[in-house]
């Protein structure tokens, strides 16, 4: 009876085999998670964080506002912030991650319906604590806190600060928060570890109010992180931070008033502080599970008592199949 021979192999189907096996290797080493991070960080903040300490050591005169009043600079600012945004989507998705489950696009689940409006009070109640220690930081170090509460002088300045700073709400908190904790932690750096870097990321970019107001921004931003892994959602942020540039911007154009809306803003946080308080308990479990499941190979047992987003802290759960 004759047997079947075998297909032979080539050399050049070998060396492609070679070379796949290595790119897979190279891809899944926690050396090119934590490269990409570096390069989101570097694309969104790497320039703004030089002219934060910049700004920190030599402050603007009173009457100059350190956001550029410039339509075209800004819409180039608009421009590099959204490429960082959808940069950062699409290194999640090729590494295996589930934008559901990052908290990027909306569950499709009612409980959206409050989480994410949840989310959005208490990130407004993180920037009502942060504002507070700031004004607290003005009152003891006048000389080295710069708020730039002035208004611009020129009529293009309402056009350039929208487009700014509206575009920097959801790039701080999708690069900063799902995109480079998650791919930290996907090249195995602790969860804990992870968010120190977020934290400090962002505070190094906010120094050009001068270096008291660092302590309110630490405490902003790891409230931020905390918000986004026990909702399961950085959508709230995203709202809140939106909302609060908006109000900011008109604060500082020509001939605008925003007392209104600021006590409309205030009442909202002090809500959301409420809300934050309320939900401490929840907080507490999501957090012990979270530390569980973000533990390397661990088999997500407590996956159940936590937000979709605990998915997110293990790769292996939501990686693409390879063949």
């Amino acid at each position: 009876m004759a047997t079947t021979p075998r297909p032979s192999t080539s050399t050049a189907d070998r060396a492609l085999s070679s070379l796949g096996h290595i790119a897979q290797t190279i891809a899944n080493h926690p050396l090119t998670m934590w490269g990409m991070a570096a390069a989101l960080w570097a694309l969104g903040f790497l320039g703004p964080t030089r002219q934060a300490v910049k700004l920190m050591l030599h402050p603007l005169p009173d009457g100059q506002l350190p956001w550029t009043i410039n339509l075209e600079v800004a819409v180039g600012t608009a421009f590099v912030a959204v490429v960082n945004v959808v940069l950062t989507c699409a290194m999640l998705k090729t590494w295996g991650f589930s934008l559901t489950n990052a908290g990027i696009l909306p569950r499709r689940d009612r409980r959206e319906w409050f989480w994410i409006p949840a989310a959005c009070l208490m990130a407004c109640g993180a920037n009502l604590i942060k504002s507070v220690m700031t004004d607290r930081a003005l009152a003891w170090f006048p000389e080295h806190t710069h708020l730039y509460r002035s208004q611009a002088t020129t009529d293009e300045a309402l056009p350039s600060l929208l487009v700014t700073m509206l575009t920097a709400g959801p790039s701080e908190e999708i690069v900063l928060v799902p995109g480079l904790i998650l791919l930290l932690v996907a090249g195995r750096c602790p969860l804990w570890l992870a968010t120190t870097i977020a934290v400090a990321a962002r505070t190094a970019f906010h120094l050009y109010y001068g270096a008291p107001v660092a302590a309110g921004v630490i405490v902003w931003a790891l409230l931020l992180v905390v918000i986004w892994q026990v909702t399961g959602s950085a959508l709230g942020a995203v709202a809140a931070h939106v909302l609060n540039n908006l109000i900011a911007a008109i604060s500082h154009a020509p001939g605008t008033s925003t007392d209104a809306w600021e006590s409309v803003y205030t009442w909202t946080s002090v809500a959301g502080l409420v809300l934050m308080i309320a939900l401490i308990p929840h907080a507490i479990r999501t957090l012990r599970g979270l530390k569980a499941t973000s533990t390397p190979g661990h088999r997500n047992t407590h996956l159940t008592h936590c937000p979709p987003i605990a998915a997110s802290f293990n790769p292996t759960l939501t990686r693409k199949a390879t063949t």
